[in-house]
């Protein structure tokens, strides 16, 4: 899949792999609205390296460059078909050319093996792959962004909310985490050996930080960001003007 997605022929459903090959160009406009179907059965491949044909999620493969840029009142909304249950995932496989801005990704989950050697558990999965997240709002997921093989990409101005896990880092990953809101996540990271997370001007709900989260400066911990129910900083918040450059800590409105 490649080309453009405008809102004039929004909502796009997603019944099965939506895939951007390498070399190739998906363009979503703002406003647009993708529906990935719901299901089960959420391995791509089997153990043995074939093709599991009876995966029955909806969810999308970037191996070329996706261009995902909303704007502050027409994000991009990357959601579940079905009333209930949850899709497949988000999955950028060995490329840089990410950038994803002013989208809402919610109600995703893990998926399994969606190469030989590796699973995807983040609503959005970098694999050897890096890129800009950029004001968006994680929720409702498994786990917000995972970074795997080595990925480093820069998550800036984002809320991550309601997951399972907020962050995760493995197999040699360092994402930087700038001016996010990591809050009310049942886990607020999850990183194994060898990775590790440099965080600056961001809430995370923790009272510590873990040895392999590189504190750079000004976060603030375990300490609630004070947000109405359409996920906006209240006026006392104290994420008001204390993030980079005197900016607001999370989604820039």
């Amino acid at each position: 899949m490649f080309g453009t997605w405008t809102k004039s022929q929004s909502p796009y459903i997603v019944e099965g792999e939506v895939i951007v090959p390498k070399g190739k160009v998906l363009t979503i406009k703002p406003g647009v609205v993708i529906k990935f179907k719901t299901g089960n059965n959420i391995d791509y491949y089997f153990s043995d390296g074939t093709r599991n044909f009876g995966c029955d999620v909806g969810f999308m493969t970037v191996e070329g460059t996706l261009i995902a840029k909303g704007k502050k009142n027409k994000p991009i909304i990357f959601t579940k078909k079905e009333k209930y249950g949850q899709w497949g995932n988000i999955h950028f496989v060995n490329t840089q050319d990410i950038e994803m801005e002013y989208c809402i990704v919610e109600f995703a989950q893990y998926m399994r093996l969606v190469v030989p050697d590796d699973n995807a558990t983040g609503a959005i999965t970098f694999i050897n792959s890096t890129g800009t997240v950029e004001n968006c709002l994680i929720t409702n997921s498994w786990s917000g962004i995972n970074c795997k093989q080595k990925s480093t990409p820069v998550i800036k101005n984002c809320l991550i909310t309601n997951n399972e896990y907020g962050i995760e880092a493995n197999s040699e990953s360092r994402p930087k985490v700038i001016n996010t809101i990591v809050w009310n996540n049942r886990n607020t990271f999850y990183i194994n050996p060898k990775a590790s997370i440099n965080l600056s001007y961001s809430l995370v709900g923790t009272d510590e930080l873990p040895e392999e989260v590189y504190n750079k400066g000004h976060n603030i911990l375990n300490k609630n960001p004070l947000l109405d129910k359409d996920y906006k900083l209240k006026k006392n918040s104290p994420c008001k003007k204390a993030g980079e450059n005197g900016k607001d800590i999370g989604i820039l409105k």
